[in-house]
């Protein structure tokens, strides 16, 4: 048996595509052959009041299901995923570069996809330098 997990599949209908959703403007020869010859079906896989994040997902379909208390986030996993030295105690955050027009709107919320290594490391960098957290004791 293998599984296909179309996470983020699903979007909204844009001007750019004459009104049509991503996956509905897409050619997809592929898709179309899996759902032509396989057996399709939905799976609802986080537990209520859970956000349907891709991480609870993947790891529900993997046969894990979290609850709200132990799920340490998505920082955490991304952190051991490549390499730091990530210990009891530590806090590991994750967040996406985003692009603002002149009013401060979100006009890309991905910008990270296209920002360069360089100025993603600048740009960490004066976050690390600029915000400072307090430990209570």
């Amino acid at each position: 048996m293998v599984y296909v997990l179309l996470d983020g599949v699903g979007d909204l209908p844009h001007p750019d595509l004459n009104g049509k959703t991503p996956l509905d403007a897409a050619v997809t020869p592929n898709l179309d052959k899996l759902a032509k010859n396989g057996t399709m079906g939905e799976v609802i896989s986080v537990g209520k009041g859970i956000a349907p994040e891709s991480d609870i997902a993947v790891f529900n379909m993997l046969g894990y299901k979290f609850q709200h208390v132990d799920y340490v986030g998505r920082g955490v996993i991304e952190a051991i995923g490549v390499g730091t030295d990530f210990k009891d105690g530590d806090l590991a955050l994750r967040g996406n570069f985003a692009t603002l027009n002149d009013e401060g709107v979100i006009i890309d919320r991905r910008a990270g996809r296209r920002i360069e290594k360089e100025d993603a490391d600048a740009i960490a960098k004066e976050i690390e330098e600029q915000i400072k957290f307090s430990q209570q004791n």
